[in-house]
């Protein structure tokens, strides 16, 4: 069974075609990577996977189920970075980290932010930190949590070279240890670092 199976899936609005015809597998413990200019429907495809939509025709399954987002046991397979989480104020984001392990059962849980070179993050608010420094607080919250399959969005966005490097070995590391991952980039560094296989989209085909 493929960690993730999309087969013929689209996306159809209002009679305009956002994600064409798409099919794929992805096996536990490989990374798939979407290619492709924006507007092609890679982040659509993700929200698929990921259980925030239903393809307009076609199927997507993850670990031989329909993906939903609602639904416990399918979140706990699941870690994504789809846009700007969900944070909270008032609480740094070692706090937030600490929040997760408890969560998750997690023992280090600033282990993924020193990894990626950011522990000098622990103390600060996340509405303080600068463009980059958001994108790396929110990459630590996604990576902290355990999980089957890993979905990320463009997750080099804002980050400098440094870190996209650290951010590289810190996926091809999880996926070395069994973890699927389906990540959209435009950094064919990155790309080429992790990715077993490549759907390259354009848009309308």
């Amino acid at each position: 069974m493929s960690a993730v199976e999309v087969t013929r899936a689209s996306w159809i609005v209002d009679g305009a075609e956002i994600l064409a015809e798409t099919s794929f597998s992805v096996a536990d413990g490989t990374a798939t990577a979407l290619v492709g200019p924006n507007g092609s429907g890679k982040t659509t495809l993700l929200r698929m996977v990921c259980g925030r939509l239903s393809p307009s025709r076609g199927s997507v399954t993850v670990f031989g189920r329909v993906p939903d987002d609602r639904d416990a046991g399918f979140r706990a397979d699941l870690s994504e970075l789809l846009g700007a989480p969900g944070y909270y104020g008032d609480l740094t984001l070692g706090d937030h980290l600490d929040f997760l392990g408890r969560l998750w059962d997690v023992a280090d849980t600033h282990a993924e932010l020193e990894r990626l070179g950011a522990l000098h993050l622990s103390t600060r608010y996340i509405d303080e930190m600068s463009s980059g420094q958001r994108q790396l607080a929110f990459l630590a919250l996604a990576l902290t949590r355990p999980s089957r399959l890993l979905v990320l969005d463009e997750p080099e966005q804002r980050l400098d070279a440094a870190y996209r490097v650290a951010l590289g070995e810190i996926l091809a590391a999880r996926r070395d240890e069994g973890a699927a991952i389906v990540i959209a980039t435009h950094d064919d560094a990155l790309r080429d670092r992790i990715a077993d296989h490549v759907v390259a989209l354009e848009e309308g085909a």
